[in-house]
């Protein structure tokens, strides 16, 4: 496969799960996000992501799903029960969640409570205490085993300084770098922070090939994909 692990928002991975169990969002087609009334949406249980929209009753399929999980290991690690969530799910899914379970690529989700899966988590199981010291020894362990390591970034935030304080105190910074993102740098802010600026905190070798792409990573990503798929293609092919 093209990735070992994956390092995830709560959100994302909340929202994999509605579409995992059934339910979806809907995308507003030629609507101008300014006109849309967001009162009426708020009434008709309707939520907004800009021009996505998804009902209510998905949050209500997620509860009803977490409310009946049978959790033995109640200290385990956030990667572990995310592994644990994915078998749970259907074997015809899609999901990230169902895919990385099966394929044994560990998700770390290092701010996992700040999610609408982990809210019905706590609601339903109180005696759930998942171990996030766990996941940051883990994933320090992976990245000072790797004999080479490449990282990309979609967007940034948690996710990314996760990866990144991984790689700062271990032998071997990222040798091969990308970032899709269309924050700035000019902030300060960690999401919009140059590839080029981690070279100064040994998160990155100074000898590395890293490139920034300002971009959607929606539109960039699934052409980067595309070109990889295609490129192995030709490796096989040329190797026949």
């Amino acid at each position: 496969g093209f990735i070992d692990v994956l390092v995830s928002t709560g959100a994302n991975l909340t929202h994999d799960l509605a579409e995992a169990l059934g339910y979806h969002h809907l995308q507003g087609i030629n609507i101008d996000p300014n006109d849309i009334d967001d009162i009426l949406l708020h009434n008709t249980e309707m939520n907004r992501i800009y021009d996505v929209f998804m009902p209510n009753s998905a949050y209500k399929g997620i509860e009803d799903f977490v409310s009946n999980l049978n959790i033995i290991d109640d200290q385990m690690s956030v990667s572990s029960f995310l592994k644990f969530l994915g078998k749970q799910l259907p074997d015809n899914s899609h999901s990230i969640l169902k895919i990385c379970a099966e394929k044994d690529i560990p998700i770390f989700c290092p701010a996992f409570t700040d999610s609408g899966l982990a809210l019905q988590l706590g609601f339903h199981h109180p005696k759930l205490n998942l171990n996030h010291f766990k996941d940051m020894l883990e994933m320090v362990n992976l990245a000072w085993d790797a004999k080479k390591a490449g990282v990309c970034f979609l967007g940034g935030g948690v996710p990314k300084n996760f990866i990144m304080q991984s790689l700062q105190f271990c032998p071997n910074s990222a040798t091969y770098a990308i970032q899709i993102t269309m924050d700035r740098p000019e902030t300060g802010g960690l999401s919009g922070a140059t590839l080029k600026e981690a070279i100064s905190w040994g998160k990155v070798n100074e000898n590395a090939k890293y490139s920034t792409v300002i971009s959607d990573a929606t539109i960039a990503l699934p052409i980067v994909l595309w070109f990889l798929k295609e490129s192995l293609k030709e490796k096989i092919n040329s190797q026949r």
